[in-house]
Order: C-alpha cells, then sequence, then structure tokens
C-alpha cells in the first residue's frame, strides 16, 4: 500500500514508498529527500541496496 515501518534499535520508523520497475524510493517523515535505490525480491527474500552499494536482506515473515 505504499507504506512500511521496521524497528530501529526499539524504536519503530514509518516510511512511504513508491517504486518503479527495480528502482525503489523511501521518504522518512521530516526529510526533504527520498532514499533513491534499487532492489529486487526472490522468494521470501527482499534485497535492497543501501547507501554504500551493499546488499541489505530482509526475509518476509508472515503474521501469525
Amino acid at each position: 500500500d505504499g507504506t512500511g515501518s521496521y524497528d530501529a534499535l526499539g524504536s519503530k520508523l514509518e516510511f512511504t514508498y513508491t517504486t518503479d520497475g527495480d528502482k525503489l524510493s523511501i521518504q522518512y517523515p521530516d526529510t526533504d529527500f527520498p532514499f533513491e535505490t534499487t532492489y529486487s525480491i526472490e522468494g521470501k527474500i527482499l534485497n535492497i541496496k543501501d547507501s554504500f552499494d551493499n546488499d541489505t536482506l530482509y526475509e518476509r515473515k508472515l503474521d501469525k
């Protein structure tokens, strides 16, 4: 739905995002410019390139 959140050191950080092909744009509250990068999904694994061009992997967990 274009929204997301994650826990960072015990603090929940919410954001909005858009995609276009393999391009990902993440907008955090109170910031002027989005973080733009590339991403891919393989099975349950989301791979997002960080600001240093390193792979950051996230595994989808299903709600119970």
